[in-house]
Parts: C-alpha cells; structure tokens; sequence
C-alpha cells in the first residue's frame, strides 16, 4: 500500500509539474497575441495608410502634421507619433480616439516609378 501512495503522488507532482510549465510559457505569450493580430476599430483613421488629405481632417491636424505623418511612416501604435516627434502631446490628445495603425508591413503601397531607378544600385 505504501508503494502505491508513492506512485500516486510522484503522478500527482508530474502532471501539476507540467500544468505549472504550461501556465509559464502560455501567460507571456498573452502579450504578443494582439501585436500579431489586426484589430482595427470600426471607425477611424489608419496612421499607416491614410492620405494627407484625410489625416488633415483630424481635429488639430493642419496639413503639414498630415505629411509629417505621412513621410515617418510606419508607426507600430498610435502613440508612437508623439513619442517620435511628429506632434505634439496636446495635438494627439485632441485625436487618439480616432486613429489606429494597421499592421506596418501591409502599408506600404507600391512603387509608382518615380524614383524606380534611383536606388537599384545599392
């Protein structure tokens, strides 16, 4: 009988071994789920691929925020636009409950050929 009381409490100690391992690796990856996944809101404006012209439309944003915005593309969150200089904290407050940014390496539209043969070389 003793035996059997060993057996089962080295089972118990594997199994709560192994959910307690599980648990470690499944809680930090929590973190990386909504960065891998896309959730743009139902409305608002995409910091990743809107034009100027709809950017400018933001309340606080006058069309020289909108191409700053524009040429600093990509932003990995909204937020990102302060903490790199594009505007300022008092301009973002006035709009962050508009915005979102898609996924950065979705955003980029194609070459239209301007500068196609500028940089082949490097």
């Amino acid at each position: 009988m003793p035996r059997g009381t060993r057996v089962g409490f080295a089972s118990r100690m594997t199994f709560r071994t192994g959910i307690a391992l599980i648990a470690l690796a499944v809680v930090p990856g929590c973190s990386y789920v909504d960065r891998a996944l896309v959730h743009p809101p139902k409305s608002g404006v995409d910091l990743n691929s809107a034009p100027p012209s709809e950017l400018a439309k933001l309340p606080g944003v006058d069309r020289d925020d909108a191409e700053r915005i524009v040429e600093n593309r990509p932003y990995d969150t909204p937020e990102a636009l302060v903490r790199r200089g594009i505007v300022t904290s008092r301009k973002f407050d006035e709009f962050v409950d508009l915005v979102y940014v898609s996924r950065a390496d979705r955003q980029r539209p194609p070459d239209s050929g301007a500068d196609s043969g500028a940089n082949s070389g490097d």
